[in-house]
């Protein structure tokens, strides 16, 4: 790996260990906050830091759409000084939890927008709003919001706040560069890919890939054979390098889909989180991402590599069997001639003697 990819990788990496000892933590939790899922709670936690209590509605491994509200999940929106949402309007999980708690403050995708999120429109979806925080720079929006919502609840403590929005806004500018180094490295920039669903778009875009094409056609409808059959034909044609699915989806329809389309077609499917990962905080999410692409870049060049190794050696070894088959043969021809030439010197031997 590049030296610049590894010192990158420690900038981001090492102040988690070193940061936990500093003066931040000498505070007493005063806030409580309440989030949909991990990923956000973990860019709360980035910016409240000792100062705020956070909690995660939405189990790791479940889905945002399939998941009901427990006893216990209401309580804590109940109790909550400040909920953060992704999108009210787009995810019926956060509406519920809206619902069950109507009078709390809370944060949305419109306050984002004022901090410059970005939405992508992709084939078959305009203004994708799904898996939107994984860009980086939507993410450090959302941290921007965070932090003044936090500043305007709790006043006294502005200074952690800021300090701890420097220290996002840096490791922001540590990850892109990162995933830069990576996507230059291994080709990534600007290769074509699939997505299953929209929500793999900002994971796609945060290493210059393009999207060429959704298996997810519309809500609850996923391409039928006549669509299949011209992707697959695409990949074949070498128009889509890989297939991009969130790893929560590997045992729903988009994830059966994907792996039916890879065995077609022999394309990599790479599985990517999006909605977080238990006790990992949004940079180490997004390295996740990039150990695993990576990873399959690598097993997909040592295939390739093994693959060309193995048709070398056929090669050599047809080459081989066709000298010896031409030895062969010409020794065949050489004995067929010489015995052809003898028997017509003795025919003529013959006539001379018989006249």
């Amino acid at each position: 790996m590049k030296l610049s990819v590894i010192l990158t990788a420690m900038l981001i990496v090492i102040p988690q260990l070193i940061y936990p000892f500093n003066f931040v933590q000498a505070f007493d939790n005063d806030l409580n906050v309440v989030t949909s899922m991990s990923v956000i709670g973990e860019i709360v936690k980035g910016i409240g830091g000792s100062r705020v209590n956070v909690y995660s509605i939405l189990p790791e491994g479940v889905d945002p759409h399939n998941y009901a509200l427990t006893v216990e999940d209401i309580q804590k929106a109940l109790k909550a000084d400040l909920l953060v949402f992704a999108s009210v309007k787009n995810f019926s999980l956060e509406e519920n939890i809206l619902e069950n708690a109507p009078d709390k403050p809370y944060l949305d995708l419109v306050d984002y927008a004022r901090y410059n999120v970005t939405l992508l429109d992709i084939p078959g979806f305009r203004r994708n709003f799904h898996g939107y925080w994984m860009k980086p720079e939507n993410a450090l929006a959302i941290a921007k919001a965070v932090h003044d919502k936090l500043v305007e609840l709790d006043p006294d403590g502005k200074d952690v706040y800021d300090y701890n929005l420097q220290r996002f806004e840096e490791k922001t500018a540590n990850l892109i560069d990162f995933l830069e180094d990576i996507s230059e490295q291994y080709g990534l920039k600007g290769l074509s890919v699939a997505i299953a669903v929209p929500g793999a778009a900002y994971v796609v875009d945060a290493f210059k890939m393009k999207i060429a094409s959704v298996l997810l056609k519309g809500p609850g409808r996923f391409m039928n054979a006549t669509e299949l059959a011209e992707l697959e034909a695409a990949i074949k044609a070498g128009e889509i390098s890989m297939l991009i699915c969130p790893e929560i989806l590997r045992d729903a329809k988009a994830g059966e889909i994907s792996e039916q389309v890879s065995r077609d077609t022999g394309i990599p499917v790479v599985y990517v989180r999006v909605f977080g990962v238990k006790d990992m905080n949004y940079f180490e999410l997004m390295m996740y991402n990039a150990g695993v692409m990576k990873g399959t870049i690598d097993s997909v060049n040592e295939y390739r590599g093994s693959l060309t190794s193995n048709i070398l050696l056929w090669l050599y070894f047809v080459v081989i069997v066709s000298v010896v088959i031409a030895i062969i043969e010409a020794f065949v021809i050489y004995r067929a001639r010489r015995k052809v030439e003898m028997e017509i010197k003795g025919f003529s031997f013959t006539l001379y003697f018989a006249r």
